[in-house]
């Protein structure tokens, strides 16, 4: 046989055999911390490797503050429960920052538009805009506690919670008849994203649970939901204030998905429940005379706490210590969960505890929420690893 022939004849037989072999490669890294990506068969698939020292115990919490008119009576209450919310955290490290719901002008808008609102001093010229920390005073960009705090310790931050959550701008906006005031234009959501994507490395920290409280007595951006036979002027404020991709709630969620990968979040809300048409109705009142300083069933904040097994609290209560109370209790029970990137390959995952606990540890994985949830109680300190794998997108 020549040596053209035994050429061909290797080519060939080469080709036969590729074509029909399943390819496969070897184990390789991916980027990422703790992935690892196998493929067979042109189908890939990436191992996940998440490690976590549950006995942290750390929170990271974002109060989100609706700043507008009528809203200093709520942000009092807010302040008469802060003991109460930071001793329900229990045995949590935390750190607190501050933002408020207004948003400034899209780039462009007219003077004459309902849109517009510019950096003015009814707004500190920006400073309490577009999800911007509140400075606690002396450039503090949040708080912090945990239960080795001191008492004069935790008299500061009482003090300084107490004289940041009630704001100066609503209680001016409101003394002068609703004519000089930040924006009634509520978005506490775009808000929370736009810390997240500019301001979170202020005080979030790496492996901490990310909690965020919204306060509001309005629906993002007045109204998320129409419906014509609760509100003539629904569809008109709807209308005037459309909502974009920063206000709906799954965009936080994928947001702080694709930024913290290794982490979870809770979003509470205290607002006007939909469906309470006596708290709305007492909103809707609290200035006669004024259609646009009016109160609102908070659909888009209700639906943010469900998609991440947040509270919902009711802004009409007399007392908002017994819900954040609650609120912090739920933190608590979030903070010992860990995140799935994706959904597992039939569901299938493997939990080992380090130092092995004396007695069984039961564990939840919730795909609705992407996060599986450790209900039993852990010695401190005590390591997690999870590991399951999914199909590589």
């Amino acid at each position: 046989m020549n040596h053209q022939l035994r050429l061909a004849l290797a080519i060939g037989m080469i080709s036969y055999f590729g074509a029909c072999a399943p390819v496969k490669f070897e184990t390789l890294p991916k980027d990422g911390k703790g992935v690892v990506t196998r493929c067979e068969n042109q189908v890939c698939t990436d191992t996940f490797t998440e490690e976590r020292m549950v006995g942290e115990g750390l929170v990271d919490i974002l109060i989100v503050n609706d700043n507008s008119g009528s809203m200093s009576f709520e942000q009092a209450k807010m302040a008469n429960a802060f003991t109460g919310f930071i001793d329900s955290l229990g045995a949590l490290n935390w750190r607190l920052a501050m933002t408020t719901t207004d948003i400034s002008s899209p780039a462009g808008t007219r003077p004459d538009s309902y849109l517009y609102n510019p950096p003015t001093a009814y707004n500190g010229y920006g400073a309490l805009q577009d999800g911007k920390l509140i400075d606690f005073g002396g450039g503090q960009k949040y708080l912090a506690g945990s239960p080795a705090s001191t008492s004069t310790e935790r008299a500061n931050n009482n003090s300084k919670f107490n004289a940041t959550i009630k704001r100066q701008e609503t209680i001016n906006c409101e003394s002068s008849g609703f004519t000089q005031c930040p924006s009634g234009d509520e978005r506490g959501i775009f808000a929370a994203n736009l810390t997240l994507q500019n301001h979170a490395g202020q005080f979030v920290r790496p492996t901490a649970h990310f909690a965020v409280v919204i306060l509001s007595d309005e629906d993002e951006r007045g109204i998320s939901s129409y419906n014509p036979s609760t509100d003539s002027n629904d569809m008109q404020v709807k209308q005037m204030y459309p909502m974009e991709s920063m206000d709906h709630p799954q965009t936080l969620v994928d947001r702080f998905r694709s930024l913290y990968p290794e982490k979870t979040m809770s979003v509470h809300s205290i607002i006007v429940r939909p469906g309470d048409s006596s708290c709305f109705n007492s909103q809707v009142g609290q200035v006669a005379g004024n259609p646009w300083i009016r109160g609102s069933y908070g659909f888009a904040y209700q639906h943010l706490s469900q998609l991440t097994g947040g509270v919902v609290g009711n802004i009409c209560a007399s007392n908002y210590t017994t819900q954040l109370q609650q609120i912090g209790v739920t933190i608590q029970n979030q903070v010992t969960s860990i995140p799935f990137r994706c959904r597992p390959i039939n569901d299938d995952y493997d939990v080992i505890f380090t130092p092995q606990p004396a007695s069984a540890v039961n564990v939840t994985a919730d795909f609705s929420r992407m996060v599986l949830k450790i209900d039993s109680a852990l010695p401190p300190m005590t390591k997690v690893k999870l590991t399951y794998t999914c199909v590589s997108e």
